[in-house]
């Protein structure tokens, strides 16, 4: 077990243990997961993930979320491929290639985290909503601001208007940056999405379940 797996191990070993205290003598809502079982991502397995062990409404919900980091994974790749374009081609610093690489080892972890603290919102304690709702909006504001810039490693429209100017590659960089930038505005529109829904399933949990009412703020 790696250091990440242990980590997540012990948390939920102290979260199911304060459950179990506050329970006691009833019957947990949320059915029977084995935290401890690690299948997700496929190739790094750190964290739980089964949507056959969630009901039909957070299932949902986290399905959008799940494509959000494939489409997150997806423009991180297309950023690298136009970042090498630009170096090898037009004169662009390769800074700009390694500082992209780089970024798909440091937003895909953050990615993953706010997926797991919604999967624990809906398939464990609806208490981790509260925290899920600021790292997603911090999120949000992340790929808006990555949408115009141009700056550093980002390709957004600002981008891909300078890459015009200069008449880089027949335009295929300006391009790049053009479809950059709208699948960071698909980010914005899948996140606002999974926020409402996210929202709406907890509080029709809450209202079949009211000692769980207060949890989720």
């Amino acid at each position: 077990m790696n250091p990440m797996q242990q980590f997540a191990a012990n948390q939920m070993k102290d979260q199911m243990k304060n459950s179990m205290m506050k329970n006691l003598g009833g019957s947990s809502s949320k059915p029977a997961i084995d935290w401890t079982d690690y299948n997700f991502p496929p190739c790094v397995k750190i964290i739980h993930y089964d949507p056959q062990e969630l009901e039909e409404s957070p299932r949902r919900v986290i399905l959008i979320q799940s494509r959000v980091i494939k489409l997150y994974v997806l423009l991180c790749l297309i950023n690298i491929s136009n970042n090498l374009i630009q170096a090898m081609y037009h004169g662009a610093n390769f800074k700009r290639v390694i500082s992209s690489a780089l970024t798909i080892f440091i937003a895909a972890p953050l990615q993953l985290g706010i997926f797991y603290r919604l999967l624990l919102a809906l398939a464990y304690d609806k208490s981790y909503l509260s925290l899920f709702k600021i790292l997603q909006c911090i999120a949000m504001g992340f790929y808006g601001l990555c949408s115009i810039m141009g700056m550093g490693a980002i390709n957004g429209f600002y981008r891909a208007h300078v890459c015009f100017s200069e008449k880089q590659g027949m335009g295929v960089p300006g391009v790049l940056c053009i479809v950059e930038g709208f699948i960071y505005w698909l980010l914005i529109l899948m996140s606002l999405a999974v926020l409402f829904k996210a929202g709406k399933n907890c509080d029709e949990e809450a209202k079949e379940d009211p000692e769980d009412l207060n949890t989720q703020h």
